[in-house]
């Protein structure tokens, strides 16, 4: 992608998400003809073949699109952004950075709750419930190409890729050695991840620093922590209230970051970006450390909270066992547990941490990587991460009592 035209890598994105939706949504409608049609169970075909074959469908469309998301994903915040806002005011790209995290935010909060009532509308027909957030899906795209295509118009620096300075050629004088190329160039260095091993300024420590946080099963939105809390009887509801707080808690780490950005505005941050990184970059290093350190702390807490909780609950368990009328545990609280209430509320604080980080690792990452390679950077980058969160999913399948949680929770 680092090489290809920039519009062309957003559309080719952009459409692998689209056909991952109508190729699924497909698959659904087959299912429905298995049963209804004439593509029902036969001695050829017992029953279930056709839903396992169409459960490997719809699971490689859920691969292709997650591939064209970190495309996308990748092509506009990581590459778009940084080439719009070359030169202008080093204020002007956190702007922006600030704005599009908020968006994304928004949407997360959004999103669920109107798949929501599309849900609670067609609560007797799911098949027609899930073809209807498909399709609003795929239409979704297409203002998002026509803004983008208008935006790549109307900007000439989106048109082209700054290529390595090559050295005149000359002819070599009696004695001299041949030149020999620079081995950094694009041309001769095609793996992503020796490109993201070998690229300056730190990026690979900042890249594995990064995806060492998605190794945690204490996120708000994560299956591993629902499926825990559903055992533990809390309600759907609060479940709910638990990830709207993390949403939350995110814009609350998005408005500490960008207060304390502007608040260490010196006079060269005004400058172009090419003028002002010699103070915006250890600054950002300075403002990341703080934001994640905040961040372990709170997890820290967490896991305190956690173990407190689930000492108490045994006691509390001991203790009934002896009584002929056993009573409710001490640590309940209006029907929420109070150990799981503060264990939840430190998982939200921490969220202000993982967001402030985010947005500071994003507009670090934006100054640092070399323009080249950016796609390649921002894909290992997610890789890195998609392997952390495939250890959580890996560990929970070795430790999958309930009881065994407190192990992952540490």
């Amino acid at each position: 992608a680092d090489r290809w035209n920039r519009f062309k890598g957003l559309c080719v994105g952009a459409g692998m998400q689209a056909g991952a939706c109508c190729l699924a949504s497909l698959a659904l409608l087959l299912k429905k003809a298995t049963h209804d049609g004439p593509f029902g169970v036969s001695e050829r075909h017992p029953e279930g073949f056709h839903e396992m074959v169409l459960l490997v469908v719809v699971i490689v469309a859920g691969c292709i699109e997650a591939l064209g998301a970190n495309l996308a994903s990748i092509s506009v915040k990581k590459d778009w952004v940084p080439c719009v806002f070359e030169g202008a005011a080093a204020t002007d790209l956190a702007r922006v950075n600030t704005t599009m995290s908020n968006i994304d935010l928004v949407t997360e909060v959004v999103a669920p709750i109107a798949a929501g009532f599309v849900l609670q509308f067609c609560a007797t027909d799911g098949e027609l419930a899930f073809l209807l957030i498909a399709a609003a899906n795929v239409i979704s795209f297409v203002p998002e190409v026509g803004l983008l295509y208008w935006l790549y118009c109307d900007c000439e620096r989106l048109h082209y890729r700054s290529e390595a300075v090559e050295e005149e050629e000359k002819v070599p004088e009696a004695g001299e050695p041949m030149p020999v190329p620079a081995a950094a160039s694009p041309k001769k260095v095609e793996n992503a991840w020796m490109i993201w091993m070998r690229h300056p300024s730190g990026l690979p420590l900042l890249t594995l620093s990064y995806a060492a946080l998605f190794f945690t099963a204490l996120s708000p939105h994560g299956v591993v922590l629902t499926a825990y809390l559903m055992v533990e009887d809390v309600s759907p509801a609060l479940i709910g209230a638990f990830r709207g707080a993390g949403a939350i808690a995110g814009v609350i780490g998005i408005a500490c970051f960008t207060m304390l950005r502007r608040g260490k505005a010196d006079p060269p941050e005004e400058g172009p970006l090419d003028v002002a990184e010699n103070t915006i970059i250890p600054e950002l290093r300075r403002l990341n450390l703080r934001f994640v350190g905040f961040q372990c702390l709170c997890v820290v807490a967490a896991a305190c909270a956690f173990t407190v909780m689930k000492h108490e609950d045994e006691d509390e368990r001991i203790q009934n066992s002896t009584m002929t009328h056993p009573v409710a545990p001490g640590w309940v609280m209006s029907g929420v547990p109070t150990g799981i209430a503060l264990f939840a509320a430190c998982i939200c604080l921490s969220r202000i941490g993982l967001y402030g980080f985010d947005l500071g690792l994003l507009e670090l990452e934006q100054l640092i990587v070399d323009e080249r390679f950016r796609s390649a950077a921002g894909s290992v980058e997610n890789a890195l991460c998609a392997l952390a969160e495939l250890g959580v999913y890996a560990m929970s399948i070795v430790l999958p009592h309930p009881s065994q949680f407190i192990f992952q929770v540490r």
